[in-house]
């Protein structure tokens, strides 16, 4: 018996062989498919992002057909050239940059046609001081209440007229960092208003923003057509 032991021992351990070689088979198939899942995943997240992209290129069009400024064109990262003012190239498209400073505030100090201490000759005036405002329009009785250290003072006198009907305004047209435009819109009426045969003298006068910079003066003539 103690003979036979090595050759039973033998042939158990060529029997279960086979089945441990069995048993591996289906891991290999797992990888198989587990690998497939990961190929599947790959592609439909490789699609994801080429839909993204492809997404992002129509909206990134859009707006940039869209634009309409240089502020605009600037943040869809638009060509900058660098002169005075900038510019932003995008789409064939170019856009300026502006340079205007916002408008100022206008103080109304008085506006009228009537006043009988008020002719003085026609002009445009900047004030800067109080004593400039005495020796100018001292006698008008008119006392600017403005700080001179913070604001400057515009009279614009349209001259003495022979009647009524005549009227003066200032309209700012444009602000930059070193000048100020004003509109110094005259009104003279039409021949068929009926006006007063008083003589008068239209003036307004109002404070701005203490000027650091030049001012101008650009003239234009409204004839008012009475019904």
């Amino acid at each position: 018996m103690a003979g036979y032991l090595p050759s039973t021992i033998s042939c158990d351990t060529l029997y279960l062989m086979p089945k441990k070689r069995a048993s591996k088979a289906p891991k290999k198939i797992t990888r198989k498919v587990s690998r497939r899942r990961h190929v599947g995943y790959g592609a439909i997240s490789g699609v994801f992002l080429v839909t993204l992209f492809i997404l992002y290129l129509g909206f990134n069009n859009i707006k940039r057909n869209s634009i309409t400024s240089f502020e605009e064109c600037i943040s869809v990262g638009g060509a900058v050239m660098e002169s005075y003012p900038r510019q932003c190239e995008v789409k064939e498209k170019t856009f300026v940059e502006s340079t205007k400073t916002p408008p100022l505030e206008i103080i109304q100090i008085k506006k009228g046609t009537n006043e009988i201490n008020l002719q003085f000759p026609r002009g445009n005036y900047i004030i800067n001081s109080p004593e400039e405002w005495d020796v100018l329009f001292g006698e008008s009785g008119i006392v600017p209440d403005v700080d001179f250290n913070e604001k400057t003072v515009i009279a614009v006198i349209m001259g003495q007229k022979p009647s009524g009907g005549y009227s003066v305004g200032l309209k700012q047209i444009e602000v930059t960092e070193d000048r100020i435009e004003f509109m110094v819109n005259e009104t003279i009426p039409g021949d068929s208003c009926i006006v007063t045969e008083a003589l008068t003298n239209p003036y307004q006068i109002i404070a701005i923003k203490k000027a650091t910079y030049e001012i101008k003066f650009l003239g234009n003539t409204i004839v008012s057509e009475c019904e």
